[in-house]
């Protein structure tokens, strides 16, 4: 019995090896979600790590060098967009002391929050390997990768607007680059000798990128407003405040993509 499976097993080993020829190139575009990871989606706002992030998309090219029928040279640009979380961040904004020039303590409710975006783009090379099914038509392949990240961190404005009160705050956005890890496998489906279709998941994970001179400036109203519906601070019953600070922001970026590709076999 155990040589009839060995038998078995050696033949779907040798014809999976007849599945792609030394010298064969796949380039692939695949798009889907971006689902951020650890801090990187963390909402405490305690945690200057925090990055807010939500649930976003991206798209990625893919060029695949089959160094045998098992072994590939693989190479991925890629790009992904995620949207900070403005509802758990207008909350957090509704607790928190702004008038830190003032010995009370004044909350502001009701914040609007404009949309923003972390996005990132990256250059990545490594290795892959793959198996097959050569009777379903089905390939399962798995890679390591290594290389370069850009990613630019959000520029947003928010505002509280009430009957008695406005306030404000500006954040500034900041370029940071590092090195970029990620590991992934694909399903993928042979359609005919020239295409085939897939699902690709990625990790995809960072040293500690810097941002550097992220600024910031915020302000508002105290007292009550002397002309209702008039939304600025020199509009103020009592003493306005403003301020801004200036800070090197430390981010890590961890994210996991989910998407759909359409490769074609060169």
């Amino acid at each position: 019995m155990r040589l009839v499976l060995l038998a078995a097993f050696l033949s779907t080993f040798s014809l999976s090896l007849k599945a792609q020829k030394k010298g064969s190139l796949e380039l692939s575009i695949s798009g889907g979600l971006a689902v951020p990871l650890g801090k990187f989606s963390s909402t405490d706002q305690n945690d200057p790590k925090a990055g807010f992030a939500n649930t976003g998309y991206g798209i990625t090219i893919n060029y695949s060098y089959f160094i045998n029928s098992v072994a590939s040279i693989e190479a991925m640009v890629l790009g992904n967009s995620n949207p900070i979380n403005r509802k758990t961040l207008a909350d957090q904004f509704s607790k928190t002391n702004f008038n830190i020039l003032s010995s009370s303590i004044t909350y502001y409710p009701n914040w609007q929050i404009e949309k923003a975006n972390w996005r990132s783009a990256a250059v990545l090379a490594g290795l892959g390997s793959q198996w097959t099914m050569p009777d379903e038509g089905w390939r399962f392949k798995v890679k390591a990768m290594a290389g370069y990240i850009y990613v630019n961190s959000p520029e947003f404005k928010a505002e509280s607007k009430t009957d008695t009160s406005y306030a404000f705050f500006n954040q500034k956005d900041s370029d940071g680059r590092g090195f970029a890890f990620g590991f992934g496998g694909t399903a993928v489906k042979d359609l005919s000798k020239r295409f085939a279709i897939g699902i690709d998941l990625f990790k995809l994970y960072t040293q500690q990128i810097t941002f550097k001179q992220v600024s910031s400036n915020f302000g508002g109203t105290t007292g009550g407003l002397v002309v209702p519906g008039l939304y600025d601070i020199s509009n103020s019953k009592g003493p306005s405040f403003i301020g801004a600070f200036t800070i090197d922001q430390k981010q890590d970026f961890d994210i996991f993509t989910l998407q759909l590709k359409l490769i074609l076999k060169l």
